[in-house]
Parts: C-alpha cells; sequence; structure tokens
C-alpha cells in the first residue's frame, strides 16, 4: 500500500472526532451520499435523462452490497477512492464535451483529481483506461490525435505514479510471479470470482465479511457458468442501438477494468488457499453494471406506452424499498465484532483469522470460555497449515499465528484463574519463538500468581535480556524488587523506564509511591 491521503483523511477524522466511532461512521455516510451525487451528475451527462439519472444513483446508494464498504470504518479507502475518481471521469467527460477554455479547465480538473485518487487507493490506475473505453464507444469522440491527447495526459500521472512506487518500493506491485503453479490456480478460479460478484450484485444474499474463493476448489463449472452468463449479457444487449449500444458497452468495460486489480492477479490472500473476494471490491466497479443497465433502460423506455411506464416505475421503487430493508437488515452484523465474525463463520467456517478475530472480541467481552473455544479452532486450522505448507516462508507465517493463538488463549485461562493452563500455553508460544521478550513477560505474571515468584522474576529478567526496551517487563520486575525489598534496583528501573519514556504512567506512580514511603520511613 502506498496510500498518503488516506493517511491524511484518517488524522482529519481523528482531528474532529477522536475517538468517537459514531462520527468515523457518520463521515463514511457523507462520502457515500456525495458519490450518489456525483453518480447521478455523471449519468446525466452519458445520458442526457434525468430519470435514468435518478434510477443509477438510487441503486448505487442503496443496494446492500455497498454496506461493507461504507459500514467499515476502513472502508472509507474505497469511499474515498470513488469520490475522486468519479469527480476526475465528470471532468474528463466535461472537457470531451465542452468546447474552448472550458474544455481546458475541465481536463486540469481530470487530471489533478486522479492524481489524488491514485494516493488515495491503489484501484484508481484503472481509470486512464476507462477513459480511453469512453472516447472509443461514445458519440461526442472527435478526430484520433484529439481523444489520444486527452488519455494521455491522464496516463502521464500513472506513469509518475509508478515510477514513484517503483523509487520507494523497488518494485511497482508485490510479486505476481513469485509462484508460477499458484497464479495458474488464481488465473483458473477467476471465473469463480467473476460469477460471485455477478452474482452478489443480482441477487444479494448471504453478504459476510472475509468473503473468500478457495483456489483448490474445482473451477470447471465455473467457467461454464461464466460462458453461460456472458452468452446471457450478449443476448441482452444485442438488441440495443445507437448511443445506449456504446453505452451498455462502455458500463461493461467500466466493470471488468474496475474489477481487475481485484481479481487475485496480484494475490490477496486471506490464507493457505484461500484468496480475498471482498465485498468492498464491488463498490467502484458496481456503478459499470448500472450504467449498462441504464443503457438497457433507456433503450426500452420509448416503447412503453403510459400504463407500463406506470408499472415500470412503481417497480422499481418497490424494488429500491427491498434494497434499503436488505441493507438496513445488513447493517445489524456490523453494530459490533461477535455478529460480525459470528456471520462470517456462517459462511467462511474454515478461516483461521476469523475463529481468531471472533476469539479476541468473545475476550473483550469477558467471555473466557467461548474465546477458548475460538482459540481451540483457530489452532487446529492453523496446526493444519503448518503441516501443508509447501515453502519455509509459508510454515513461518503460520506458526506465528499459531504462537499468537498460544499466547492470546494463555491469557484467557489465566483471566478466568486457570492459571497452570495459562502457563502450559505460554510454554506452547515459547516452543515456537523462544525469543519473543513479550510472551515470557506475560507468562511471569501467570508464574507468580501460581506461587512461583522466582521463577516470575527469571522471566521478567530474561524479557528484558530479550529486549532492554520491554518497559511493561521492566515495570513489573521493579514491583517484584519492592516486593523481595530491594529498593536501590526498583528505583534504577524506574528512572531508566521513565528516561525512555517520560510519559509512562504506571512507572511514574510506583515511583512516586516509592519515594512517599522511603520518606515515611526512611
Amino acid at each position: 500500500y502506498y496510500r498518503p491521503v488516506l493517511e491524511v483523511i484518517y488524522r482529519f477524522e481523528y482531528a474532529m472526532f477522536g475517538f468517537n466511532a459514531h462520527g468515523f461512521h457518520f463521515f463514511n455516510l457523507i462520502i457515500h451520499a456525495a458519490n450518489g451525487l456525483i453518480l447521478y451528475a455523471l449519468a446525466r451527462r452519458l445520458f442526457d435523462k434525468e430519470i435514468i439519472a435518478l434510477m443509477i444513483a438510487a441503486v448505487f446508494l442503496v443496494h446492500p452490497v455497498q454496506t461493507e464498504a461504507v459500514a467499515c470504518v476502513a472502508g472509507i479507502s474505497n469511499l474515498a477512492c470513488t469520490f475522486f475518481m468519479l469527480i476526475s471521469l465528470y471532468g474528463y467527460v466535461r472537457s470531451v464535451q465542452a468546447i474552448g477554455s472550458p474544455r481546458i479547465f475541465w481536463m486540469v480538473v481530470a487530471v489533478g483529481v486522479f492524481i489524488v485518487a491514485l494516493l488515495t487507493k491503489e484501484q484508481a490506475v484503472v481509470l486512464p483506461a476507462v477513459c480511453l473505453m469512453y472516447e472509443v464507444l461514445n458519440k461526442e469522440r472527435q478526430n484520433v490525435s484529439s481523444f489520444l491527447s486527452r488519455v494521455g495526459l491522464m496516463v502521464l500521472p500513472l506513469l509518475g505514479y509508478l515510477f514513484l512506487r517503483q523509487t520507494l518500493f523497488g518494485s511497482f506491485v508485490s510479486s505476481v510471479f513469485e509462484n508460477i503453479a499458484e497464479l495458474k490456480l488464481r488465473v483458473l478460479a477467476m471465473a469463480g470470482l467473476f460469477e460471485m460478484y455477478g452474482g452478489l450484485l443480482f441477487f444479494p444474499s448471504g453478504l459476510h465479511y472475509y468473503r473468500s474463493v478457495d483456489i483448490l476448489a474445482p473451477y470447471v463449472s465455473s467457467w461454464i457458468i461464466l460462458g453461460m452468463i456472458v452468452l446471457l449479457v450478449y443476448l441482452c444487449l444485442r438488441p440495443l442501438t445507437g448511443l445506449n449500444k456504446k453505452i451498455s458497452f462502455f458500463g461493461l468495460a467500466w466493470f471488468l477494468l474496475a474489477l481487475g486489480p481485484v481479481l487475485n492477479i496480484i494475490p490477496l490472500v486471506n490464507e493457505y488457499a484461500f484468496i480475498a473476494a471482498a465485498e468492498h471490491n464491488l463498490y467502484f466497479p458496481m456503478i459499470g453494471v448500472l450504467i449498462s443497465a441504464g443503457a438497457v433502460a433507456n433503450h426500452y423506455a420509448p416503447t412503453f406506452n403510459h400504463f407500463l411506464k406506470v408499472w415500470a416505475r412503481t417497480l422499481f421503487i418497490i424494488g429500491i424499498m427491498c434494497l434499503s430493508v436488505l441493507t438496513i437488515a445488513q447493517n445489524r452484523y456490523w453494530q459490533g465484532e461477535i455478529p460480525l465474525f459470528q456471520r462470517a463463520l456462517t459462511f467462511e467456517p474454515q478461516l483461521g483469522r476469523v475463529h481468531i478475530l471472533l476469539a479476541k472480541a468473545y475476550f473483550n467481552e469477558g467471555r473466557m470460555d467461548q474465546a477458548i473455544q475460538e482459540f481451540s479452532f483457530a489452532r487446529d486450522i492453523m496446526n493444519g497449515y503448518v503441516q501443508k505448507a509447501a515453502t519455509p516462508k509459508a510454515k513461518r507465517f503460520y506458526k506465528g499465528l499459531l504462537k499468537g493463538i498460544y499466547s492470546d488463549s494463555a491469557q484467557a485461562y489465566a483471566s478466568k484463574g486457570d492459571l497452570k493452563t495459562s502457563v502450559e500455553h505460554y510454554n506452547l508460544a515459547l516452543e515456537i519463538d523462544p525469543q519473543d521478550s513479550y510472551i515470557y513477560t506475560n507468562r511471569a505474571l501467570s508464574l507468580i500468581a501460581v506461587g512461583d515468584f522466582k521463577g516470575g522474576v527469571a522471566d521478567l529478567q530474561k524479557a528484558l535480556v530479550l529486549n532492554p526496551n520491554n518497559l511493561l517487563a521492566a515495570n513489573n520486575l521493579s514491583i517484584c524488587f519492592i516486593q523481595q525489598g530491594d529498593v536501590s534496583r526498583a528505583r534504577g528501573l524506574l528512572e531508566s523506564i521513565l528516561l525512555k519514556d517520560p510519559g509512562f504512567t504506571a512507572a511514574r506512580d510506583n515511583l512516586d509511591k516509592l519515594n512517599k514511603a522511603q520518606k515515611t520511613n526512611p
């Protein structure tokens, strides 16, 4: 990721709302509504009909598949990037349609805002290609040199952006060809992704977080289904003529181009063979499908008599109401971590990461037995990955997750008073990584609680040897020294902590108590 504009947005939100989550969610809603307005303005430019533009914007705003992008605070990356991309594309269309100085003004807007979009989210790289498709398929196209110069102006910032990424990170993107066998599997799984994304747009059921596709699953049927879908789309668009036909194909090109970066050519892996297929990936691409649907509606609308027009509008309103109800229902799962991850596991029970997230949510709610159970499920899944992983890098990764599971479950056992089992789980975590300073720090507390004071002190000392900047271990060790009556060593530790971090409140409180006790009992 390289998203400096997104970082600015986060800082702005924090300056406005602090840690008030309602403010962040409200800001997402504002950006989503703004995107609907810009889309309406863009559709007006494409169709020159208010009713078609309203229909497109309305479906975009209330479609349930948008829930993940809008309800999730981090989803503002999709909202903000789409906001800038739509403004840029609107400026581009205005530039094509304008003459004289307004053409230059709108082209400057298109290029300038495109640069901002690129620095908001990587998906913006598709915008020059979308502009090219607009030029190729739009009736306003002028001579070849004119539209190539406009597209060229959009390509220049893209080249600069890619050069910047090359300079900062040594490559444009992460390694695509690192594992050719896996790349082939990801390509074969693309049919399933198209089938899934298309299904979500027309039948938005079973929406959930951490949506995944298994690239080891059979793929032949998905390619057959995709072929049938392509044929059906062709038959639907074939009767269209003139502008409607051009706009419909422009919308399809928009959808395919915008979806390209998230089809896992660049690997987006949730875990093992499960590649990410997040619903928020549809936020910008779905506009292309809506534009194509608008072209179909615009083609058949003149053939309707008054009676059919009334019924069509009535059915559309009912459809919008149904979509709105589904969206409201879907938002219920985003009211807290527990319902969110419980629903995800209903559809993705094989994802160890989601079990971990649910376990941590239970832990934060004080539901230790349920947390331990979810950690157990995650542990079994990750152990299976360690056994199946084909490369040392993959094994290390899943062992790292296992270490976290053992450490977190140890804390859960400690919280419910089962200190013996807590120590056992910390031991298992240290078998995986005996150099983790913070696991020693945490195990020390359980050892002291079961009466092994000497073992606890030894763990804290070991933690500091491994990481002298582990201030939590230093603070806990100072308390142990105080209990042993070794005031000078305790004072030295506390003063060293405050030299490194003057804002470490616990260490300052302990030092103040120590000073007061010495004044009282000199």
